[in-house]
């Protein structure tokens, strides 16, 4: 993307961030304005575009395509959550369920590295306002169990109840979130929220003849798409809409539909967003997600 284009996308990322109501150290982070040591997967996400559904907001690019990013959903009362999405992978992989939780991991991969907090981390822990005594439990955690650990609960700021599994499986009981794929054993009705990017891997779903029918195979997703829309029932049109198998070019249209179903300023800069980002890629005609 030519530099006109990259001060566009950079002008809404900073408007989504700041509707998004994300702390301010971390949007500083997004937008380039902290330098990261140490890692190099943590790219400006403006530079390249790749097909991705809309409910996912891309904030870094790294290497191949892969991003790391928020699921926003909307015209239900899921909250956002940060996924990692290896476009070759085909779905969301739950990372951290708010941004200080991001930050913790992204020091983990740093000390996996480095073994030791550097004068460079430490700057870094600075510059995101990641107090030292909060650095020092990290380091103390990943002395103890380096990066192989199954469950994060000894972590700083993963310490109450686990939201997220970055590591593997943890037990239902000990989960307090809504992602499908977190959960051991998937129930259909947990899907009724949910999009099929948010899936790992269907067995894993118990009753799968109950799934909602955005998931089923051999669906024309962009009449069931208008089905649900001229039902007034967005939500569904929405999940219908990330669901896997649409054509770029359809998705654009759909969004323009949908923002004629909401007044949210935050779904407006998000349609915008992926719209403008797929009108300038070179993405060709036939193109999936």
């Amino acid at each position: 993307m030519n530099t006109k284009e990259n001060k566009y996308r950079i002008k809404t990322l900073k408007a989504i961030l700041n509707k998004l109501n994300l702390d301010k150290y971390f949007q500083k982070l997004v937008l380039q304005k902290i330098e990261i040591p140490v890692l190099d997967t943590y790219n400006p996400v403006w530079e390249y575009w790749y097909p991705h559904p809309p409910c996912l907001i891309p904030l870094f690019l790294g290497y191949g395509a892969e991003y790391s990013g928020l699921v926003c959903h909307f015209f239900s009362q899921r909250k956002p959550l940060f996924v990692e999405y290896i476009l070759e992978q085909g779905h969301f992989r739950e990372t951290a369920s708010n941004e200080k939780q991001f930050i913790t991991l992204m020091l983990l991969e740093m000390l996996e590295t480095e073994e030791e907090p550097t004068k460079e981390i430490c700057r870094f822990c600075r510059a995101v306002n990641y107090g030292g005594e909060d650095l020092q439990k990290v380091f103390t955690y990943w002395d103890e169990y380096s990066y192989g650990k199954e469950h994060t609960s000894p972590l700083v700021y993963f310490s109450d109840k686990e939201t997220v599994s970055p590591y593997g499986n943890i037990e239902r009981s000990e989960y307090d979130g809504d992602f499908p794929a977190s959960m051991p054993r998937i129930k259909a009705e947990d899907c009724n929220n949910a999009c099929s990017f948010e899936i790992g891997e269907m067995d894993c779903i118990e009753n799968p003849q109950n799934l909602p029918v955005w998931f089923k195979e051999n669906i024309n997703l962009k009449e069931l798409f208008h089905q649900y829309l001229s039902q007034n029932k967005p939500k569904e049109a929405w999940l219908t809409l990330n669901s896997k198998g649409w054509l770029l070019k359809d998705v654009a249209e759909a969004l323009t539909l949908l923002k004629d179903k909401t007044d949210s300023e935050l779904f407006h800069l998000i349609a915008d967003n992926w719209i403008y980002g797929w009108e300038h890629s070179d993405c060709d005609e036939e193109e999936k997600y």
